[in-house]
C-alpha cells in the first residue's frame, strides 16, 4: 500500500533554470495526505460548520434562490477584479456594460456561472477533465481579445505572472510542454477516491496546483476560482453559488497571493490549506450575516406595502423582483415584469419613491433610472 505523504513535508516543486528565466515545476498530487496540526483540523471543522450553515439557509428559505443572482454577480466583478480587471457594479447590475475587454469579462464569467449552475445537461458532465476545463476557459474568455491568447485551449507557450515581461515576473509557471501531463494528474487527483481526504481539504489543494500549473495563457484565476465553486457544489457542500470567496479573497488579495508563493517556496501545503480554509470560515460568515440582513428587510418593507395599499399584490411582486433581478431598474423594467402600462409602473414607482423603498439614482426625466438602495448596500457594502 502506498504509504501517505506528510502535508508539512510535502515538496510543491523546484526551481528550474531555463536560460534566461527560472521555471517553477510543481509535482505531482494524486497521491494520499496526511495532516499533523491539529490547527488545520480545527479550521476544517469550523468550515464544515460555517459551510453547513450557510448551505441550510439556501435550501430552506421560501425563495430558495432569491439572493443567487446578485450574488453571483458580485462573484463574478470581484473575480475579475482580482485579475485587475474594474467595472462600475452599478453599470452591470443596470445593463450598461459596454463591449470594452472588462465588461465582456465580467459578463462572460456571470453566465458561464449561471449556465454550469442551471444548464442540467452542464450540471450531470464531467467538468473536470481537460476537455471540459477547456470549455469553461473558452467561455471566460469568449470575445475578449486579443484572441489568439484566448482559445480556450491548454496553452502551448510559456507565460508568466507579474511583471513587465518573463524576465521580472513574479512567478513563471511550468513549461508548457509539461502543462498536458501534470493537468491529468490534477483530474486523477480529483477523481481518486482512494484516499480518504476531507472535500475542503482536496479542493484546497486542487486550486493550489491549478493555480500554480496556470494552463492557460489567460484567465487562470476566474477559471480556477469557479471551479471551486463547482466543487463545493459537486460535494455537496454548498448547492448554490452563493459563497462569494473571490469578495473575500479580493480584500485579502495580498494574504491570498502571499499564500500561494509561502507553499512554492516553502514547501509547506499545510499553510495554504489553512488560508483556504480560514477564507472558506469568513466568506460563509459574512455570507450567512447579508442573507438574514435582507430576509428582514424583506420581511419588514413587506409589511409596510400591506399596510401602504389595499392591493399590494402588484407591490410585492415587484419588491420581490428587486431582491431576485436585480435592485437598479427603469420603468420599463416594472412595465414588463408586470405586463401593465407605462403609466401604471411609472404609479407604482412613484409611490415605492414616496415610502422610501426605492431612490432616483439620476436626474434625467427621460430615462429614469431607480434603486433599491438599502438591498445595494447590504449585498455589495463589503465589495469597495
Amino acid at each position: 500500500m502506498e504509504s501517505a505523504t506528510n502535508i508539512t513535508s510535502f515538496i510543491a516543486g523546484q526551481i528550474e533554470n531555463s536560460g534566461a528565466y527560472e521555471v517553477y515545476i510543481p509535482n505531482k498530487i494524486n497521491h494520499n495526505f496526511t495532516f499533523c496540526d491539529n490547527r488545520t483540523l480545527k479550521l476544517l471543522e469550523e468550515a464544515t460548520i460555517q459551510l453547513s450553515r450557510l448551505n441550510y439557509a439556501c435550501c430552506s428559505m421560501e425563495f430558495y434562490n432569491m439572493f443567487t443572482n446578485m450574488h453571483v454577480h458580485l462573484e463574478a466583478l470581484c473575480s475579475n477584479e482580482i485579475e485587475g480587471t474594474h467595472a462600475d457594479i452599478k453599470d452591470v447590475l443596470s445593463d450598461n456594460l459596454g463591449e470594452d475587454t472588462n465588461s465582456v469579462k465580467i459578463r462572460n464569467l456571470y453566465k458561464t456561472t449561471h449556465d454550469f449552475f442551471t444548464d442540467e445537461k452542464l450540471r450531470n458532465a464531467n467538468i473536470y477533465t481537460i476537455n471540459m476545463i477547456e470549455k469553461i476557459n473558452k467561455s471566460l474568455m469568449k470575445d475578449v481579445k486579443p484572441s489568439k491568447y484566448h482559445n480556450g485551449k491548454i496553452r502551448t507557450e510559456q507565460n508568466f505572472i507579474g511583471g513587465n515581461n518573463i524576465l521580472n515576473a513574479l512567478f513563471v509557471p511550468p513549461p508548457a510542454k509539461l502543462v498536458p501531463e501534470l493537468m491529468q494528474d490534477l483530474n486523477d487527483f480529483w477523481e481518486n477516491e482512494d484516499y480518504f481526504i476531507p472535500k475542503l481539504i482536496k479542493i484546497a489543494i486542487y486550486h493550489f496546483q491549478f493555480e500554480t500549473i496556470h494552463p492557460f495563457m489567460d484567465g487562470n484565476g476566474r477559471t480556477g476560482r469557479l471551479l471551486i465553486a463547482l466543487q463545493l457544489r459537486d460535494s455537496r457542500l454548498l448547492g448554490l453559488p452563493v459563497l462569494c470567496l473571490s469578495n473575500y479573497w479580493k480584500r485579502n488579495r495580498g494574504r491570498y497571493y502571499e499564500a500561494l508563493t509561502t507553499v512554492r517556496y516553502t514547501h509547506n501545503l499545510e499553510y495554504w490549506v489553512r488560508f483556504f480554509l480560514d477564507s472558506i470560515i469568513n466568506a460563509s460568515k459574512e455570507r450567512l450575516e447579508t442573507i438574514e440582513k435582507i430576509q428582514h428587510l424583506q420581511k419588514e418593507y413587506s409589511k409596510l406595502i400591506f399596510k401602504s395599499f389595499k392591493s399590494p399584490v402588484n407591490y410585492i411582486e415587484v419588491l420581490n423582483r428587486l431582491i431576485t433581478d436585480t435592485p437598479i431598474i427603469k420603468v420599463k423594467d416594472v412595465q414588463d415584469w408586470l405586463g401593465i402600462t407605462y403609466q401604471g409602473a411609472n404609479k407604482i414607482i412613484d409611490n415605492l419613491l414616496t415610502l422610501g423603498i426605492l431612490k432616483e439614482e439620476n436626474e434625467n426625466k427621460r430615462n429614469r433610472i431607480f434603486i433599491f438602495k438599502e438591498y445595494y448596500n447590504l449585498v455589495f457594502e463589503s465589495e469597495g
